[in-house]
């Protein structure tokens, strides 16, 4: 269903719908949001977390449930980085 959305209908103060009711309540928190630089600043860093962590498969080289618990006090060295596959 289209219908025509506008800052009047979201800003309504009688909402004629549940529907205008749930999406002036959304309208209401983005505007509250960008009135605060501190939570855009808290948003942008949530979606930025949310963005690598659904790309972190890509991103690095390591297997995220491979453990050497063997060597797990060991010094770290060039072989086992060689054996474990990264760099």
């Amino acid at each position: 269903m289209i219908f025509p959305v506008s800052r009047a209908w979201l800003l309504d103060e009688t909402p004629a719908t549940r529907r205008q009711v749930i999406w002036g309540r959304r309208y209401r928190l983005w505007l509250w949001l960008q009135a605060n630089p501190m939570a855009m600043i808290g948003l942008v860093v949530i979606l930025a977390v949310l963005v690598l962590s659904s790309l972190a498969p890509w991103l690095t080289s390591y297997q995220p449930g491979f453990q050497d618990l063997a060597n797990r006090l060991a010094p770290p060295s060039a072989a086992r980085q060689c054996a474990r596959g990264g760099g």
